[in-house]
């Protein structure tokens, strides 16, 4: 049974309140192509910035742990990547103040993390699940009893 009281399960929920309420606002004034990834999938601003959103309440709340994320901040160091990266840190600074365009992607490649026996893992679409099943394997071979918990914040797309 989930125990409302603990840290986590707050933490858990108010960052998943965060999140949606910065993918509905990017959905909601958004109208922009996604940036596709080296393995040729699509990523949007509300993935980006949700991912940003959720790194950061994470380094403030649970400095320590590692987060397992979907998305890196690779694409939007580009020069192609330069006005997905502009919209990515006007949306996540309406929740975080002090986000600049490196903070947002330091925030977001904080989701490079490995999982370990004390993990947090943000699951940003469906797609997550199987990466991060597949690095707790190849971490821990025949060991898949990971404490923790979970964040799904679907931005809409896979």
């Amino acid at each position: 049974m989930l125990n409302f009281e603990r840290p986590e399960t707050q933490f858990a929920i108010h960052a998943v309140r965060r999140a949606s309420q910065l993918v509905r606002q990017v959905q909601a004034e958004t109208i922009s192509s996604a940036l596709t990834k080296d393995d040729r999938s699509p990523v949007t601003v509300a993935d980006f910035a949700s991912q940003a959103l959720v790194g950061r309440l994470i380094a403030e709340y649970f400095p320590d742990d590692p987060l397992v994320g979907e998305e890196d901040s690779s694409v939007l160091r580009q020069p192609a990547g330069r006005q997905t990266l502009e919209q990515v840190t006007k949306f996540v600074s309406r929740l975080a103040p002090q986000a600049t365009s490196e903070t947002v992607c330091s925030w977001i490649d904080r989701g490079a993390g490995e999982p370990s026996d004390h993990v947090r893992v943000l699951l940003v679409g469906s797609p997550l699940r199987e990466l991060a099943a597949q690095r707790a394997a190849q971490r821990s071979p025949g060991r898949h009893e990971h404490r923790g918990w979970c964040l799904h914040a679907d931005a809409g797309g896979d």
